[in-house]
C-alpha cells in the first residue's frame, strides 16, 4: 500500500511519515478504528440474527425490560465512555485546527478514531421476575433502561392516558413486591428484633436509630452523596462561563505550529467549555431528581413500616 492511498485519513501523510510505531500517531489512530469498525459490522449481523431466531419469542409481548445482574454500572460506565469519547473527538478537531492554521491539509485519524468507538453499544438480557408475571403491574421504574428509569420516561404511559380521560384508581395497578406494606415491614422487623435482641443482652433501651440506620443507612446516605454531588456540580457553571468570557474576549492569538492540544488550551477552549456546562447540568439534574426520588420513596418506606408495627402490636 502507497503512502498516498492514506492521504484521505492522515492529511497527505503528513503524520504518517513523522514516526514509527508508538510515535507514529497516525498508524496508531488507523489500528483504533479496525477493531471498532469490525464490531458495528458483526454486532449488527448478530442483532439481525438476534431478532429472527432468537428463542426468547415467548416475552416479545412483555411490557417490561429484564435486566442483566450489573444493568445499572453498565449503564455508567457506557455515559462515562461517552463523555470521554466526545472528549476524544473534540481534542482531535482541536489538534486538527492546529495543522489548518497553518495551511497543512486535514487530519481526520485524529477524530475518526473517536467517532469509531462512540459507534460501539452493549447488549443485555435476563430472566423474567416475579413481579413482570403480574398482568396488572404497571410500576416499571425497576424493569427500565437506566435513562428512563432517570428521567421517567416510563410514566409516559400515564401521561398519555390522564390526557385522554381521567386517571382511575384501578389505571394505576400494582405494586412490585419491594414496595408492599408486607415486604417492608419484614426488613424493619428483622432489625428491630436484632436491635432489641442486643439491648436485653446489654440491659440498655433499645435504641431507634440504630434500626433506621441498619434498614435505610445504605441507601440514604447513597442519595445523600447524589445531593452533595448535585450541589458542587453547581460550581461548574460559574467557573465554565468566566472561561467562556475569556476565551471570546481574548484578542489575536499568534498562530501556533502543529501540534497536540494540551490539557490547559483543550480546557480553555470556549466550545469544550459550553460542552462542560451542557454535561455537567444534566449530570447535576440527575443527581437531584434521582437524590429526591429515593429520600421520598424511603420515607414511605419508613412511615409503612412503622404504621405496620403499630398496627401489629395493637
Amino acid at each position: 500500500m502507497t503512502s498516498s492511498e492514506w492521504d484521505w485519513f492522515c492529511g497527505v501523510n503528513y503524520t504518517l511519515d513523522s514516526g514509527t510505531g508508538l510515535n507514529n500517531s497516525c498508524l496508531i489512530n488507523g489500528i483504533i478504528v479496525v477493531p471498532q469498525l469490525g464490531f458495528i459490522f458483526f454486532s449488527s449481523v448478530f442483532l439481525v440474527l438476534l431478532a429472527s431466531c432468537s428463542s426468547r419469542q415467548s416475552l416479545k409481548d412483555s411490557k417490561y425490560l429484564l435486566r442483566l445482574p450489573g444493568h445499572t454500572p453498565r449503564w455508567l460506565l457506557t455515559y462515562v465512555l461517552l463523555i470521554l469519547t466526545l472528549s476524544f473527538i473534540a481534542e482531535g478537531i482541536l489538534t486538527n485546527d492546529t495543522f489548518l492554521a497553518n495551511s497543512l491539509p486535514q487530519q481526520p485519524h485524529l477524530y475518526v478514531a473517536g467517532v469509531m468507538c462512540g459507534a460501539c453499544g452493549v447488549l443485555q438480557n435476563s430472566d423474567q421476575p416475579d413481579d413482570t408475571k403480574k398482568e396488572n403491574m404497571n410500576f416499571f421504574h425497576d424493569y427500565e433502561p437506566l435513562p428512563s428509569s432517570l428521567t421517567y420516561w416510563w410514566m409516559d404511559w400515564l401521561f398519555t392516558l390522564g390526557y385522554r380521560k381521567p386517571i382511575e384508581p384501578s389505571d394505576l395497578g400494582s405494586i412490585p413486591d419491594k414496595h408492599t406494606a408486607d415486604a417492608i415491614h419484614a426488613i424493619f422487623k428483622k432489625n428491630y428484633l436484632n436491635e432489641k435482641k442486643r439491648a436485653q443482652v446489654k440491659g440498655q433501651n433499645m435504641n431507634f436509630w440504630r434500626v433506621y440506620i441498619r434498614t435505610y443507612g445504605v441507601r440514604m446516605m447513597t442519595a445523600g452523596m447524589f445531593k452533595l454531588t448535585a450541589d458542587m456540580l453547581q460550581f461548574v457553571g460559574p467557573l465554565c462561563i468566566s472561561g467562556i468570557v475569556n476565551f471570546v474576549t481574548a484578542g489575536e492569538k499568534k498562530i501556533p505550529s502543529p501540534h497536540h492540544v494540551t490539557v490547559t488550551e483543550f480546557l480553555a477552549n470556549g466550545y469544550v467549555l459550553v460542552g462542560c456546562i451542557t454535561v455537567s447540568a444534566f449530570t447535576r439534574h440527575t443527581f437531584d431528581q434521582t437524590y429526591y426520588y429515593w429520600t421520598a420513596v424511603e420515607g414511605v418506606h419508613i412511615k409503612s413500616a412503622i404504621q405496620v408495627r403499630g398496627y401489629n402490636k395493637s
